[in-house]
């Protein structure tokens, strides 16, 4: 196991903004795939990446987030600290994080739950420290049709801005991923989201670095299924969460990865030797 320069791995596990949405009172973070939650997968990945914690940021429904944390550590699934960090009100994406940020070290990973993107997340370091000025560095991809993903401007590393996307084109994309240093929340509002709010004004301000991956693949058939499983469920009266998916999506995440390790062109940057 790698250890790496950072021993804190957050990830955003919903509740926050209009973006985030809940089945049978619990974060779609929790929906299980091939009969697991979600969450396992960038936990698992976390640990093999050598992060030793994990702070998971609920808001409102936290319960079910809470209770998982706490089967994990009862269990003892994944050899990771698993530790809940409640919004005391309703809250932003980015003001969960700045809601958290006494509880984050000078830099950190942070994942959006909700997605998965398979490649080395500790490269975004070496990415983000190439300009001392970056606050947060983005893991991009590419993107075709309808999305509810703003384009990114990337140029000479740098992201310039975000802009609405539009259908008929590919464009660049957030992937979910991102290395942050804690200064970038120093000016986050409890109301601000980390993609409508808190990047944007950070790309303005020349801060925000971005990594773009040669897979043009969709980071995420959890989130392309999710009106699916909600339909599926609201046909049931009892309530039962019944996600007939999970098994196609455990399987096309495993395609995802397998394609992303072999795409031609897909590797991580590496530094310069000084002699």
């Amino acid at each position: 196991m790698i250890r790496c320069a950072t021993s804190s791995c957050v990830i955003l596990v919903g509740g926050f903004g209009r973006s985030v949405g809940t089945l049978a009172g619990h974060p779609r973070a929790l929906a299980e795939v091939g009969g697991r939650p979600f969450l396992d997968v960038p936990i698992r990945e976390a640990s093999r990446r050598g992060f030793p914690q994990v702070l998971l940021l609920a808001g409102d429904p936290a319960v079910g987030v809470v209770e998982y944390a706490n089967s994990l550590r009862r269990a003892k699934t994944f050899p990771v600290d698993v530790d809940v960090a409640v919004a005391p009100e309703p809250l932003g994406s980015a003001g969960a994080i700045a809601n958290a940020a006494e509880r984050l070290e000078d830099e950190f990973l942070l994942l959006d739950g909700e997605s998965w993107f398979d490649f080395n997340w500790l490269d975004l370091r070496q990415v983000g420290t190439r300009r001392p000025e970056t606050r947060i560095t983005l893991a991009l991809r590419r993107h075709a049709g309808p999305g509810r993903y703003d384009a990114v401007d990337l140029r000479d590393g740098r992201v310039r801005e975000f802009t609405p996307k539009a259908v008929e084109q590919e464009n660049l994309v957030g992937a979910g991923v991102y290395w942050c240093r804690r200064s970038a929340v120093g000016d986050v509002s409890p109301r601000d989201s980390l993609a409508s709010d808190m990047l944007p004004r950070l790309a303005a301000a020349g801060h925000v670095a971005g990594w773009s991956m040669t897979v043009s693949l969709s980071m995420s058939a959890f989130r392309k299924n999710w009106d699916e499983r909600k339909r599926q469920s609201r046909r049931h009266s009892d309530g039962r969460q019944l996600f007939s998916t999970g098994t196609a999506l455990l399987i096309r995440m495993l395609v995802i990865s397998i394609a992303s390790r072999t795409c031609a062109g897909f590797r991580a940057p590496r530094r310069r030797s000084n002699s």
